[in-house]
């Protein structure tokens, strides 16, 4: 191709070198939102069933009833002194639903994911400078949110031995903080220029 033409100051292929690769890497990155939390690195997404059966089994088979301490240690259990272990600890889950916190950690990425895709299309429509800076701004606050529903706002499974702890909030915690990255240094180039 002719160096004149990409010497003309509103050529298209100008402006797509400029915006190709931005948009492609946010196209990336909001692959990487949705499949992470289900592909990648899964969540537990156990129900409230299967999350009982599996906190039975680890606590052990022998959970029956259990002899409370009597004042007469030679004498057999008297009725009453009986105890029930106490229920299970639930606490992974937000409120009274049926699934794990995790799994609604992985619906909420999901929709962060489909909107940086929305970002990356934006992205390549928009001609100004000021225009991208606001992408640019966008984009590192979904970042942000990408970090603090895992950690903060939705949270993961409390057991640090789950998959969602190993695997999956270092992946998103990784990938955030890239992406905020990538999008201050884009708004610093934007700046200059």
């Amino acid at each position: 191709m002719p160096s004149s033409l990409l010497s003309l100051p509103l050529c298209p292929l100008k402006i797509m070198k400029k915006k190709v690769l931005p948009v492609l890497a946010t196209l990336i990155v909001g692959v990487l939102y949705i499949l992470a939390p289900r592909y990648f690195f899964p969540v537990c997404e156990l129900t409230r069933e299967r999350f009982e059966k599996v906190e039975l089994e680890s606590l052990g088979e022998n959970l029956g009833p259990q002899v409370g301490h009597s004042h007469n240690q030679g004498a057999a259990a008297q009725p009453g002194a009986e105890f029930m272990v106490p229920k299970l600890r639930l606490s992974d889950r937000v409120s009274d639903s049926t699934h794990m916190a995790c799994y609604y950690t992985a619906k909420a990425e999901l929709g962060l994911g489909l909107l940086i895709l929305l970002g990356a299309l934006i992205r390549l429509m928009v001609k100004t400078n000021e225009a991208q800076i606001a992408i640019d701004l966008t984009m590192a606050g979904c970042a942000v949110l990408g970090a603090l529903w895992p950690t903060v706002l939705i949270g993961l499974c409390s057991n640090p031995s789950m998959p969602c702890r190993i695997g999956t909030l270092p992946a998103l915690i990784v990938l955030s903080s890239l992406f905020f990255i990538y999008n201050i240094v884009l708004i610093i180039l934007h700046k200059k220029r």
